[in-house]
């Protein structure tokens, strides 16, 4: 039973990855500011994740965490790219 909610999780973190990188390339030839504003909200998110993972001893919530925390660190830094290149 513990492997199958394990992996279940792990497909659930590679979808959300997957997503992101789609975000991150939508955002990086848009270079809308709302794509900035996606990644300001995804490291709040993540570092929310991240606190809850910490308090129940949930590796793979703080691992999650960490993950959309550098997601939206990334989505930022190309919107921030794009708008300089306006």
């Amino acid at each position: 039973m513990g492997k199958k909610s394990s992996s279940q999780g792990k497909g659930e973190g590679a979808l959300e990855k997957a997503k992101g990188k789609a975000q991150e390339v939508i955002g990086a030839v848009s270079g809308d500011k709302e794509k900035k504003a996606e990644g300001t909200l995804d490291k709040v998110k993540g570092r929310a994740k991240e606190a809850i993972g910490a308090l129940t001893g949930n590796e793979e919530k703080k691992a999650e965490g960490r993950s959309e925390q550098t997601k939206g660190t990334t989505k930022d830094k190309l919107g921030k790219v794009k708008d300089l290149l306006k």
